[in-house]
């Protein structure tokens, strides 16, 4: 009993040493590698976590962040940010996905706001003030209401420091790609795009 614990001990070390290797950059992954880890080495991720809101007289959109080291995808590890939002029109609250972020039932795939990838100077929307090695965040942006979950949007990321207040400026885009919508049906998530700028929380 104690050889097979071993052996069952042994096999499993080495699975999980050879399901982590190699460690890549996460900013340059190049081509994906089944079984590597990509890795926020010089946690670039970290400095978007926690909660932000934005307001605009008694309009308010509040996105919240959180860091989830070496998940899997079936084929790689990675670390990723992942977020939900809430969003206030003239008062109206029109949706809150806030307490999804911390739900059990909920699966990193299945979060509204997704890290996709990092985001350099001069990619649309360029980036004027951006040094030439800095770069920002692109996430998926989803509305799930069921005449809208069909859209594909991006949130593109900026964290700054301005007379030591932190601040994301953020860019919301339209849906991205070509859709067939019907006569009488939305043509843009419920959240307008456009610029956010954000204060953490």
């Amino acid at each position: 009993m104690k050889y097979i614990f071993r052996i069952s001990i042994l096999v499993f070390t080495i699975y999980s040493c050879k399901a982590q290797t190699p460690v890549l950059s996460l900013k340059n992954p190049g081509i994906y590698q089944d079984g590597a880890y990509y890795k926020d080495l010089d946690n670039e991720l970290d400095k978007y976590v926690g909660t932000w809101v934005h307001q605009n007289g008694n309009t308010e959109l509040v996105l919240s962040f959180i860091k989830k080291e070496q998940t899997f995808n079936g084929s790689w590890y990675k670390d990723s940010l992942l977020g939900e939002y809430k969003y206030i029109e003239n008062g109206t609250e029109i949706m809150n996905f806030l307490p999804r972020l911390t739900d059990p039932n909920v699966n990193d795939g299945q979060h509204y706001v997704r890290f996709s990838s990092f985001y350099k100077k001069m990619e649309h929307p360029s980036c004027e003030d951006c040094s030439v090695t800095e770069r920002r965040l692109q996430m998926h942006f989803r509305d799930p209401a069921p005449d809208r979950k069909h859209f594909s949007n991006y949130i593109i990321l900026r964290h700054i420091v301005e007379n030591g207040v932190e601040k994301i400026v953020a860019y919301l885009t339209g849906p991205q790609g070509s859709y067939s919508i019907a006569d009488g049906q939305p043509f843009d998530i419920r959240v307008p795009s456009g610029y956010y700028t954000l204060m953490r929380q």
